[in-house]
């Protein structure tokens, strides 16, 4: 079993999960969940589709209180303009807690399976989208989780161009000043990019770093992992 194969199974159950705690409130619309709690927030994304598709997606959480701003967002996109190919989008945003102190989880999946034709064709149809999330914190002040004046933002994502194939992307945090990690991988046909940026501390001890790949053609497999610690 490939470990594309294994992730969209693993991205199933979880779906599965939640379908299974939420209530029937929590519908907004066909394959759109969204739940709203006072210790956590649920944003998941669950389309199978054939045919033409257009679909761009935003979420956010933000906290300001006591000198701290958190922010949390993420989005992605998908168009496919033309045939019958079938896209498969399966995508979660959790924010836990949804005070001071958040944590981030982020599970983006999506597929892309045209029907048996010549992919190479100047009008063969193409799945065109991006994902990507951003973290962002400041605090001004001492307290148990930073140290004083601190800030740090990371942005992270991929564009892609696909003939056919499937993109997969996850993105996770642990505490606001401990950022965690970034992994994407891809197969099939056309192109992908994706890397990530990272900003922290501040005035004179503010640093940055900045990575970027891209991968053109066809491909087995493309995998690219980021992990960043400002502290």
């Amino acid at each position: 079993m490939s470990e594309i194969v294994r992730d969209m199974i693993l991205a199933g159950c979880v779906a599965l999960l939640l379908m299974m705690i939420m209530p029937y409130g929590a519908f907004a619309q066909q394959g759109v969940w969204t739940v709203p709690q006072p210790e956590r927030m649920w944003a998941v994304t669950d389309i199978q589709h054939i045919g033409p598709l257009s679909i761009n997606r935003d979420y956010s959480h933000s906290y300001s209180a006591d000198g701290a701003i958190e922010e949390r967002t993420h989005s992605f996109n998908a168009n496919v303009s033309a045939g019958n190919a079938k896209t498969r989008i399966f995508d979660v945003f959790s924010v836990a807690p949804t005070t001071r102190g958040s944590r981030l989880f982020v599970d983006t999946i999506i597929g892309y399976n045209p029907p048996n034709m010549n992919t190479s064709a100047p009008r063969a149809p193409r799945l065109i989208g991006s994902e990507s999330t951003y973290i962002g914190d400041s605090y001004n002040g001492n307290s148990e989780l930073c140290a004083p004046a601190v800030r740090v933002c990371g942005v992270m994502g991929s564009q892609f161009d696909l003939k056919r194939g499937v993109v997969h992307s996850t993105t996770s945090t642990n505490t606001p000043m401990s950022l965690a990690s970034y992994d994407f991988s891809s197969t099939g046909e056309g192109t992908v990019s994706t890397g990530f940026t990272v900003v922290s501390g501040s005035g004179d001890a503010q640093t940055s770093y900045s990575q970027r790949i891209k991968v053109e053609g066809e491909f087995e497999r493309v995998d690219y992992s980021a992990s960043f610690n400002p502290q």
